[in-house]
């Protein structure tokens, strides 16, 4: 046999290997593709059975009456019930019906959401801790706080454990949020602030002064969009006014125009340092003025009549609507725009004046 032969030879078994491989890998493929359909068709049955109106479950969502065919019973039901729940529990606005599915779900899924986070795969661990949140599952928080000190945890699960850990209002998620060695990102830190119960909030409020700076900014924030609306949460908004950090001046303005109303001694430290020099970035000076027209303080008016014209557009808008706001505000619109100095300020008095007409 020629050497041209034996090389022919060669390429044909190779052929005929990567055909064979290619003609497995198809029919493995289309195993898979089969098996994933009927699971799913399974699924799909299973699902429309379980949300039925009058089936089992919908029986016990309405009145609480469990039966043995509203339990389930392999791997699959499980996995259907599990969504099922997630799903109705979105939908209803009953507290009854939502204190049902807690109840359910405490009862025949904690002991195999458990197993779930004990999973090889970080898939699995992440969507068992998605569902232990949604149902309230707070005796599963010891088994979190193991996982949490695996040194092998992937970032994505560690902060999902900070999110948990947080809305379980456990001590650990506040001694996390203050602790300068965890580099936790904003993105988590307001996460966690933002399911933290009120009284946690004041208690970090109380500390504030102590806490590290990452954290600072972001419990203003949380404060105001919680609505948190006690004296002593008015009272750090008003120490922050003064504060020598442009993002914590702002961030109080905001808290405080969330109150609409603030104390004659901070009125009067505003006015002294508005009176020294006015906010150097317009954003603060927007947030200035945004305030203003919550206060509807007759004092600050001439302040408002000077920055209506602001060389930046949008704070001479906002200057106009707080003006707007005021007892006497479309008298002084209408004499700015008969005799303020700026043409701009003009301008805009007359803009403001047609649109509230």
């Amino acid at each position: 046999m020629t050497d041209v032969q034996e090389v022919l030879r060669y390429t044909l078994y190779a052929t005929l290997g990567i055909v064979t491989l290619l003609i497995l890998l198809f029919l493995y493929l289309l195993v898979v593709k089969l098996y994933t359909l009927r699971q799913d068709a399974l699924q799909k049955r299973e699902l429309e059975e379980i949300a039925a109106e009058g089936s089992a479950m919908d029986r016990y969502l309405v009145a609480g009456d469990i039966s043995r065919r509203a339990v389930p019973r392999t791997e699959l039901q499980y996995d259907i019930y599990e969504r099922y729940l997630l799903h109705r529990q979105k939908l209803t606005r009953s507290q009854t019906e939502h204190g049902y599915i807690l109840e359910y779900a405490h009862t025949y899924l904690t002991e195999r959401l458990r197993r779930k986070l004990r999973s090889k795969k970080r898939s699995v661990r992440m969507n068992a801790m998605y569902s232990i949140v949604r149902f309230k599952m707070t005796e599963v928080a010891p088994l979190l706080l193991e996982l949490s000190e695996n040194k092998k945890l992937h970032e994505q699960e560690w902060f999902m454990i900070c999110r948990v850990i947080a809305a379980f209002q456990r001590e650990e998620a506040m001694a996390w949020l203050t602790d300068d060695r965890r580099e936790l990102p904003v993105f988590v830190i307001r996460q966690m602030l933002l399911v933290l119960s009120e009284s946690a909030l004041l208690h970090l409020a109380e500390r504030y002064d102590s806490l590290p700076s990452r954290l600072q900014g972001h419990l203003l924030d949380v404060l105001r969009i919680r609505n948190a609306r006690t004296e002593s949460v008015l009272s750090l908004f008003e120490r922050m006014l003064i504060s020598e950090d442009g993002e914590q001046r702002i961030r109080a303005l905001k808290g405080i125009a969330n109150f609409g109303w603030m104390s004659d001694e901070a009125l009067e430290a505003l006015a002294v340092r508005l009176d020294e020099s006015s906010p150097a970035a317009w954003f603060e000076r927007l947030m200035t003025i945004r305030l203003m027209g919550s206060l509807r303080d007759d004092r600050f008016l001439p302040y408002l009549e000077h920055w209506i014209g602001d060389s930046h557009y949008l704070v001479r808008i906002e200057t106009a609507k707080s003006i707007s706001r005021f007892k006497y505000g479309p008298e002084t619109l209408q004499r700015i725009a008969e005799q303020h100095p700026d043409r701009y300020a003009r301008e805009m008095a007359v803009e403001r004046l047609v649109a509230m007409e």
